[in-house]
């Protein structure tokens, strides 16, 4: 296309009216850009599409070809509109997704997967069988107190290490949205049911259970280099490592051998594994309305090109050679890669912040068990104001 393409960065330590959110809503009120088209985090693209100032890309690609992520974009999509998107262009957004490391040495030493009938976890994986109870269950089991101070540190054998999102995580590694679209595809808060109680009090129950083993490392900050919980797992003393696939390039001095797991279902009854991607860390591509319709051809050639070639070249550099080949240390783990990848969404109501319903059932890890009804109670009703006035800003959109 001889196309130089140059790219500029823009600082953005707050996603919630930043830097980046005013450049891009400063150029449409000016009617100016001199870009082609954006790359924001999730949080800033839900606020730029709610206020109007993003195109409708569906109207201008076609988001079926092998290049687009169709779950992803699929989950970012309402009443039919997809103002912004995931491709093979946007690798941080694969990045940001939630999985599940576990210590082979220790799966083998306590023979976890034969305990259950199967000769490997990759194994229980296939078969629908990598549930959060066995999750639970498994960490337990190896879960010792080694400095006996009766409490779950960084200084024990662990069965788990993750962060304080990780009830929220849960949730959604159970196929449950915070938010589902009703019939003309506009979001409606339906996270108050049966299963979505029953999980969370679960989790609840393992979280605050002294003998699960259990580390969140937003509890123990940061003083010199890695976190005492990435430590642990690290120095071989931590069975499941729940984080984000960032992370595994921290991981390559490990001495220990490791696999790779997507998240657990709840239960067998799930239809596939479903794997969060973060909403403040992941990016996407969309097109401002800042730029004039005379442009916007270009723009969609750009980001057509850019990743159609992305599939070819960039994917298989990024994901095949630096998380598959060079990362992960069996054919398996590479595998389940491609089923966590086939299987992340991004969450309506973590990218649009409706109510703080997302941090308000990430904070049940320490509120009395079995309070997730009256937690979600006390701000329901906001909540659904909240997201009825996104609604109408989207039904009174004219993009």
């Amino acid at each position: 296309m001889n196309i130089e393409i140059v790219e500029e960065g823009i600082d953005t330590g707050s996603r919630y009216g930043g830097p980046f959110y005013k450049r891009v809503q400063n150029d449409a009120l000016s009617g100016t850009a001199d870009y082609a088209f954006i790359m924001p985090a999730l949080t800033e693209a839900a606020m730029l599409a709610s206020d109007g100032l993003l195109y409708d890309l569906n109207k201008l690609v076609d988001l079926s070809q092998p290049w687009w992520c169709k779950e992803f974009n699929d989950a970012v999509t309402i009443a039919g509109k997809t103002y912004f998107a995931s491709s093979d262009i946007t690798t941080v957004s694969v990045a940001s997704t939630m999985f599940v490391l576990f210590n082979k040495v220790i799966e083998k030493k306590y023979e976890l997967a034969k305990g259950y009938g199967y000769d490997s976890m990759y194994a229980m994986v296939d078969d629908k069988a990598w549930t959060q109870d066995v999750m639970y269950e498994m960490a337990k089991k190896v879960y010792s107190d080694t400095n006996e101070n009766n409490i779950s540190d960084p200084e024990d054998q662990l069965g788990m290490s993750a962060q304080h999102n990780v009830v929220y995580w849960l949730l959604r590694s159970g196929g449950i949205n915070v938010c589902t679209l009703d019939s003309e595809g506009y979001p409606t808060l339906t996270v108050k049911n049966e299963r979505a109680i029953s999980l969370v009090t679960k989790a609840q129950e393992y979280c605050q259970d002294p003998a699960s083993g259990l580390v969140i490392a937003d509890d123990y900050p940061v003083e010199s280099g890695l976190r005492p919980t990435v430590t642990a797992f690290l120095d071989g003393r931590c069975l499941f490592f729940f984080n984000a696939i960032s992370s595994l390039d921290t991981l390559r001095v490990m001495e220990d051998d490791f696999g790779v797991l997507p998240c657990p279902m709840f239960d067998d009854t799930q239809e596939n594994y479903t794997n969060n991607v973060g909403a403040w860390t992941s990016n996407c591509v969309a097109i401002p309305t800042s730029i004039p319709e005379e442009d916007i051809q270009l723009s969609v050639y750009l980001i057509e090109a850019l990743a159609a070639v992305s599939r070819s070249k960039l994917t298989p550099t990024y994901f095949e050679q630096t998380l598959q080949y060079q990362i992960s240390r069996d054919d398996e783990s590479m595998r389940m890669l491609d089923i966590i990848n086939a299987n992340r969404a991004p969450d309506l109501s973590e990218m649009y912040r409706w109510g703080k319903m997302m941090q308000t059932i990430a904070d049940l890890r320490k509120a009395p068990i079995g309070t997730f009804v009256s937690a979600y109670d006390a701000i329901d009703e906001q909540t659904i104001l909240e997201i009825e006035a996104t609604v109408e800003d989207f039904k009174n959109s004219k993009n």
